[in-house]
């Protein structure tokens, strides 16, 4: 699938647009990251991510040794990447990705209040969206 990019497991303190070259094959996120900075307002936005994995650290590995997660990534006013969410309630949407293998409840922190973070399906579904207003 194009455009699928191994996008960084946070919390970390990293701004695509001013190091584009501290990860390699991340050319949307710096995009998006420029935007954010740029206009100066939050992103949330849709994307692939993609994740090497080894039938012999992991049973669950696909067959060709990658997870393929639709994912959220977020960006602040300033372009750096502050959440990822993997989307855990798939529908109608494999082969092309796989849950996330468990739950993520990811929040992030605005200068206008808290929010969290899910993808279309997750939200007929108890985990994650009930624990995230819960929470």
């Amino acid at each position: 699938m194009p455009f699928l990019e191994n996008i960084p497991d946070g919390p970390l303190s990293w701004n695509p647009c001013e190091e584009p070259d501290r990860f390699s094959d991340t050319s949307v996120l710096k995009v998006l990251s420029c935007r954010a900075k740029t206009s100066g307002i939050y992103i949330v936005a849709n994307m692939g991510d993609i994740k090497p994995c080894s039938k012999v650290k992991d049973p669950f590995c696909p067959r060709d040794g990658r997870y393929q997660f639709n994912t959220n990534v977020v960006f602040d006013d300033k372009g750096c990447l502050i959440a990822r969410y993997h989307k855990r309630n798939i529908y109608d949407e494999t082969p092309l990705f796989d849950p996330a293998p468990k739950n993520e409840f990811v929040f992030f922190h605005t200068d206008f209040g808290r929010f969290g973070t899910v993808i279309c399906f997750d939200l007929l579904h108890e985990n994650p969206t009930q624990t995230l207003i819960e929470q």
